[in-house]
């Protein structure tokens, strides 16, 4: 048998109280960590909600990461979700945690991972070398001129970077189709992550049989 260390906090729970049930549309009952703290898998630290009384437990403590995590599976519209990620971005730039966020000496975490070239921006090998070598050029498009502005900056100002113009992403994404908004658990460890990261997390430890979506 499995150490508790090792057991999920759902194997825990089951093997308190049994089989975790389904609500009334087959969608499987969730636990909910009570202090907050993941790794407090005691079992009186988890309790047993719907997907919907999840959600709201983390809407009212304004945790937006976590309700994000459950809007897909509690069929959230992707409005409502997009807010919830506006509000995510904006208190992660309010608390100083945003990638993108200055410290006191210019640098930020992204450019940390750019200068390290494990920026997930930077691609392949063959777009590690292309984007290290403009920056040694000074002609990448993220790097500042002499007036602090960068020509992402200038696009976005004008209106035509592609992050603000209408296309196939921000459709998918307004649609809710987007990968990172598709949920996806895996059926042995029971942890759940965006569609777009889970073969980064879970391929190298599990088949990809074992994914439900």
């Amino acid at each position: 048998m499995k150490s508790k260390s090792t057991r999920s906090y759902r194997q825990i729970w089951e093997s308190h109280y049994g089989p975790i049930p389904k609500d009334k549309d087959g969608r499987s009952y969730e636990i909910h960590h009570i202090d907050g703290n993941h790794n407090n898998c005691d079992i009186t630290n988890l309790k047993l909600v719907t997907i919907q009384e999840h959600y709201d437990i983390h809407y009212d403590q304004h945790d937006w990461g976590a309700c994000l995590l459950i809007s897909e599976r509690a069929k959230i519209p992707p409005e409502e979700r997009s807010r919830l990620a506006k509000e995510l971005q904006v208190e992660r730039i309010r608390n100083g945690i945003h990638p993108f966020s200055k410290r006191e000496d210019g640098t930020s975490q992204s450019s940390d991972m750019v200068e390290k070239g494990n920026h997930p921006f930077l691609g392949s090998e063959k777009a590690i070398e292309r984007n290290n070598k403009r920056l040694l050029e000074g002609t990448h498009n993220w790097q500042k001129d002499e007036n602090g502005e960068s020509d992402s900056s200038k696009r976005v100002a004008e209106g035509t970077h592609h992050f603000v113009t209408k296309n196939p992403v921000h459709t998918t994404i307004s649609d809710g189709r987007h990968a990172s908004q598709i949920r996806m658990c895996c059926v042995v460890c029971r942890e759940e992550t965006s569609k777009n990261l889970f073969g980064r997390q879970h391929n190298k430890c599990h088949d990809n049989k074992n994914l439900l979506t």
